[in-house]
């Protein structure tokens, strides 16, 4: 729940510094797009990063839920 909280979080920061670029550009159309593209792909990169994080972190909380329940099967026997 937190981390999707910061997911969305990253991506509405991302479009309002967008939007708020956008209104107070000076440069020509085609620059800005190009501009635009690239921050659009740096902040996808820091999003695949967050959700990279996430899944290794839920997997690392699998494997020792796991390996708890293992040990609890082991004890009872």
């Amino acid at each position: 729940m937190k981390s999707e909280k910061i997911a969305l979080g990253i991506t509405v920061f991302a479009a309002v510094g967008t939007l708020v670029g956008l209104l107070f550009t000076t440069d020509k159309g085609s620059k800005m797009r190009k501009d635009m593209l690239h921050k659009g792909e740096d902040y996808v990169d820091v999003l695949k990063e967050k959700v990279e994080d996430l899944m290794n972190n839920i997997s690392k909380k699998t494997e020792n839920i796991k390996q708890e329940a293992v040990d609890l099967v082991k004890l009872s026997k």
